[in-house]
């Protein structure tokens, strides 16, 4: 699941890898997806990139997400449950990470957010990227195949109301959806050779939330927030350890992932193969 705020147009669209090919959309709206990509990539190669077609982009996927997302809030939802997670509840992890990270360390957090129910906060889409190749070759290596898992944020307001400056930083906060943006003015920001704006956020007050920066695990963070009196920590812990091979033990650094990432084990996919089991008996 993908949550998606564009610096150009505030829109919040959620995307799996099936609809990042327009496979929810109509026939007419898909081959206008498709040629929209086409125009952004032959766009990009020519080093001109027009904002009214990231526009347009963004408005499909939108389109995309109101047929898609009552089915994969569902699904997400069903995927907390499984993990032990409320998915009604007012505290919320989020891992903040950036596209210059190496994609193995990226997938390293992808993994631990999988298993927590937490999300990848990213800023923007990667430098010197397209709207294209961000949806058909960025996405899909940290979300193929790993459905309602899977969640992704960008958003740079998120960066503002938990006053990130370096990552990776884990955030464990009491107050998920009570930021506003309104009023508060906004900022300007020069991204691939385009300006864009987005409203600024004031800051989440620091008794809301605790935060940690640098390259540990979550395991590490979790332990960390539950040492000074957290509880909220306790809940993601348990379900991180659910993913855990049987007899691993948790490190303070985090690991670059190795393997190959479609073997990546997600909670969708035990939660799958429980059901399965329990139906042979």
């Amino acid at each position: 699941m993908l949550a998606l705020t564009t610096l150009a147009v505030p829109v919040v669209a959620q995307t799996t890898p099936a609809e990042m090919s327009g496979a929810p959309l109509s026939a007419e709206e898909r081959a206008k997806f498709e040629a929209l990509i086409r125009d952004l990539q032959d766009q990009a190669a020519s080093g001109v990139l027009d904002p009214q077609l990231q526009t347009q982009a963004a408005q499909l996927a939108r389109r995309a997400d109101d047929i898609a997302n009552p089915e994969m809030a569902a699904e997400r939802e069903k995927v907390l449950r499984f993990l032990g997670i409320d998915p009604e509840s007012e505290h919320a992890l989020f891992i903040f990470v950036s596209w210059s990270m190496p994609l193995d360390m990226l997938r390293a957090y992808a993994v631990e957010a999988m298993w927590t129910g937490a999300t990848l906060v990213f800023r923007g889409i990667p430098p010197n990227r397209n709207l294209g190749d961000f949806f058909l070759k960025d996405l899909p290596q940290l979300v193929w195949d790993k459905g309602a898992s899977a969640a992704i944020s960008i958003d740079p307001r998120l960066f503002d109301s938990y006053q990130i400056t370096t990552v990776p930083s884990i955030v464990l906060t009491r107050t998920r959806d009570n930021f506003t943006c309104i009023g508060a003015g906004e900022r300007i920001v020069q991204a691939n050779g385009q300006t864009g704006s987005y409203p600024l956020c004031p800051p989440i007050p620091d008794e809301k939330f605790l935060k940690i920066s640098g390259a540990v695990t979550l395991d590490y963070a979790l332990e960390t927030f539950r040492s000074v009196g957290w509880r909220e920590a306790d809940v993601y812990l348990h379900a991180l350890r659910k993913g855990y091979p049987p007899g691993q033990q948790a490190s303070r650094e985090q690991r670059p992932f190795r393997g190959e990432w479609k073997n990546a084990l997600s909670p969708q996919q035990a939660m799958a193969e429980a059901g399965a089991g329990e139906a042979t008996h």
